[in-house]
Parts: C-alpha cells; sequence; structure tokens
C-alpha cells in the first residue's frame, strides 16, 4: 500500500504532495508563508512566498531528527 501511495501524484489544494521515504513516510509539500490583508472589505490570508516541497523535519537528516526525538521524548526517564 505504502509503495503504490508513494508512486502516485497527488494534487491536493495546496498543490503537489508527495510521501517521503521511511520510516514516516511523512507527507513533503509545498508551504505558504502568508500576511493578513483586507481583499473586498473582508481580512484574508494572502500568500507572500511559497516554499516548495519542504520536507516536514527541514534540512535535518534521519540522525539528527532521531536523536532530537529521544531528547525530547515524553518516555525518556526523569533525572
Amino acid at each position: 500500500m505504502a509503495k503504490a501511495m508513494k508512486s502516485t501524484p497527488i494534487q491536493a489544494a495546496r498543490g503537489p504532495v508527495k510521501l517521503g521515504g521511511a520510516p514516516a513516510f511523512a507527507p513533503i509539500q509545498n508551504v505558504y508563508i502568508c500576511q493578513v490583508k483586507p481583499v473586498n472589505g473582508e481580512l484574508r490570508n494572502v500568500p507572500i512566498k511559497i516554499c516548495n516541497s519542504v520536507n516536514p523535519w527541514g534540512f535535518l537528516d534521519q540522525s539528527e531528527r532521531e536523536a532530537g526525538f529521544r531528547k525530547y521524548s515524553r518516555d525518556r526517564p526523569t533525572p
């Protein structure tokens, strides 16, 4: 199932989405930086910058992500 989903292009309301690799298969998608502006008498979120194909973990590699998860996990022993 994951293999089929990973190879299937997805066109979502916010733009193209693809699934990242194991272990999380997290979505890689566009991120919109918005500013609230009046549009036709109503306040609206207006995109001012689009960051394309953003990995949900940013620029960290897998070992750095896992180290962060361990450091801030609720399951870690308390001192």
